[in-house]
């Protein structure tokens, strides 16, 4: 109840903008031209890290944040369906063998998941998984602490700090290969400690994967 009061009042006050050139109401897709607008990132960083991350577009497309935006805070579930298309064509691209993959998306707190309702990047993983025949395991990562949001951090080591120790892996997984999966990755903090994780508890191989990337 008072969760639709709260947004109403920000609608008011900040009114949703228009939804990007190319998203219709009916199918939720970008046409031809606006999708090849779409930066795109064509490799994967090996950077030091327990994972390797993969991101399919970039954050700064005002489309792109535009529509995480109403993802995360105006209920639009529907996009979810959208990035997720973005996210599936951009791992199909990659060429990787995926055979003996689980997809865990990056879970959200309690508290987060009360406010919102759902966990927008479970959306995103699970519709990947469907299209791809993949295992969706949303249970195997839980986050146990309700990190500050990481935009208020100042830097690299602010924002690890903020999330250390905010995941926990509730059974073993010895030697499973994990496709990890989030909406948005800025300093990266958040995947390398849910990375982290996971190997603790013997994952294998991990794969960070999201739908934007900030630069």
């Amino acid at each position: 109840m008072w969760e639709k009061i709260k947004n109403l009042v920000l609608d008011m006050i900040f009114p949703i903008p228009d939804l990007p050139l190319g998203l219709t109401v009916n199918n939720t897709l970008f046409c031809a031209v606006c999708r090849a607008r779409l930066a795109e990132n064509k490799k994967i960083c090996h950077r030091q890290a327990p994972y390797l991350l993969g991101a399919a577009v970039n954050y700064n497309e005002a489309a792109i944040r535009q529509m995480i935006w109403q993802l995360k805070y105006r209920g639009r579930t529907g996009i979810a369906f959208l990035l997720a298309r973005l996210l599936r064509d951009y791992l199909q691209k990659l060429n990787l063998n995926l055979k003996n993959y689980l997809i865990v998306p990056v879970p959200l707190s309690k508290e987060r998941l009360r406010e919102r309702g759902y966990n927008q990047a479970a959306l995103i993983a699970k519709i990947v998984a469907e299209d791809l025949k993949m295992e969706f395991a949303e249970n195997i990562l839980t986050r146990i602490r309700h990190a500050s949001p990481q935009v208020g951090a100042k830097d690299w080591t602010e924002r690890k700090k903020n999330v250390a120790g905010c995941f926990v892996c509730p059974k073993p997984i010895k030697g499973q290969n994990i496709l990890l999966v989030d909406d948005v990755s800025t300093s990266g903090a958040t995947l390398n400690e849910a990375a982290k994780t996971l190997k603790a508890a013997g994952a294998k191989k991990i794969i960070g994967l999201v739908v934007a990337k900030a630069n």
